[in-house]
């Protein structure tokens, strides 16, 4: 679509001297195109598919370090998922570890609990055997 500019504004002299010398309207464009540079555009075709390769050349690094570092990721979660298994591991072995030295405990404290009471009872008996035995003591005087 061509561009409609405005015709240049000629000075008051200029029109007086196109009057003088016989120009017509038909000149007075002929020198405004003179005076009015064209544009020469250059083809946009090379330019285009240079682009279009440059941004694929772009899309596809980025798409490799972007699949690079999506593959470091997915392998460090892998190794955090059997760091976590480990973990596990450990912790349900030391819980039943733990369960196993709670019972021993509870175990050993009835034992001791069941030894006291016999101690007790030994000397309970010890002490009524000495009574008994120095009920029946025989004591000689003045020998």
């Amino acid at each position: 679509m061509p561009l409609k500019r405005t015709p240049l504004k000629l000075s008051q002299s200029e029109t007086d001297s196109e009057s003088v010398s016989g120009r017509t309207q038909d000149d007075a464009g002929d020198i405004q195109r003179q005076l009015i540079p064209s544009r020469q555009k250059r083809r946009r075709e090379n330019d285009y598919h240079e682009f279009m390769d440059e941004v694929r050349t772009m899309f596809n690094k980025f798409t490799a370090e972007q699949n690079n570092k999506l593959s470091i990721l997915q392998q460090t979660i892998t190794d955090i998922k059997i760091q976590n298994g480990e973990i596990r591991t450990s912790i349900e072995l030391l819980s039943t570890k733990y369960d196993d030295v709670l019972n021993e405990l509870e175990t050993l404290k009835k034992e001791r609990r069941n030894n006291n009471e016999y101690i007790y009872e030994l000397k309970n008996k010890i002490e009524s055997l000495e009574r008994s035995a120095s009920a029946t003591k025989l004591e000689i005087r003045n020998i």
